[in-house]
């Protein structure tokens, strides 16, 4: 298991990569140690909780966590879900004292980290990624948000999590589509700052798309290499941080596509 520390102007928090550490998850949230009456709520969605919602619980017993389900995809990443997990949390007796822990991929990272931002001006949250696109990406940084008519996360913020527990094991139901996305995603990361994670991905793409989730070391190396630029999102002027990735092919077929990437400002130092 690596552990990786965050630091940001908002916080610090610890990023936890390996195999099977979800059955140890109370033990990797800070707000838990010596606290048995906090009360702990559980974002998910019905079909993740069906596959890992009774390691969940036997993982933070003596505990009775309140479950909240959110349906999967983008179209419920909406303002009504947040008022209705919300009006479910007050109902629950949820105070300034709880947690919350958002256990899913994406979407179910975006929603609980901004009801968790706003729910009585900010509670603490933990992610749990379960999607290898959310352990790369989304669950870290503090970025949250949804969605509106008019377009894609126009309402969020940053909030950083207490932790994050990326357990490589979960990633072994996903079908091949959702493991592409997410090397997709480490591969950006690798062509914006890492030339070695990028090597890695290059050199062993084929073996990541069959290697075994729960026995392989690469996913922790792919992991803890995309970490470094969603530590840079964590900031409020991201706007003027942004990255653009092309890949436009050459002119024959056999030769390799021609990969730019080009930052939009120089306001982020490499050391960031």
């Amino acid at each position: 298991m690596r552990k990786i520390p965050v630091t940001t102007k908002f916080g610090q928090y610890t990023v936890s990569v390996g195999s099977g550490i979800l059955d140890s998850l109370s033990t990797r949230i800070p707000a838990l140690a010596g606290n048995p009456r906090k009360l702990v709520l559980v974002l998910t969605s019905p079909e993740i909780w069906a596959l890992w919602g009774e390691r969940v619980l036997a993982s933070l017993e003596p505990r009775e966590p309140i479950v909240l389900f959110l349906p999967p995809g983008e179209r419920h990443k909406r303002m009504s879900q947040v008022e209705r997990l919300t009006t479910e949390m007050t109902k629950a007796g949820a105070d300034r004292s709880s947690l919350l822990i958002a256990f899913g991929g994406g979407v179910t990272g975006d929603v609980g980290g901004f009801v968790s931002a706003i729910y009585m001006r900010g509670i603490d949250y933990v992610q749990v990624p379960t999607t290898l696109l959310s352990q790369v990406d989304s669950s870290v940084g503090g970025k949250t948000g949804v969605n509106l008519q008019t377009g894609k996360n126009l309402v969020g913020c940053f909030y950083p999590p207490q932790a994050v527990v990326a357990d490589i094991s979960l990633l072994s139901t996903l079908p091949q589509r959702e493991l592409r996305a997410g090397i997709y995603e480490s591969i950006k990361a690798g062509l914006i700052r890492d030339a070695g994670l990028f090597r890695f991905i290059e050199a062993n793409a084929k073996r990541l798309t069959k290697a075994n989730p729960r026995r392989s070391r690469r996913w922790s190396r792919l992991l803890s290499g995309s970490r470094p630029i969603s530590f840079a999102r964590m900031s409020e002027k991201w706007a003027c941080a942004c990255f653009s990735i092309s890949v436009t092919p050459w002119a024959t077929p056999s030769k390799r596509p021609a990969i730019t990437a080009r930052c939009c400002t120089a306001r982020l130092s490499p050391g960031v």
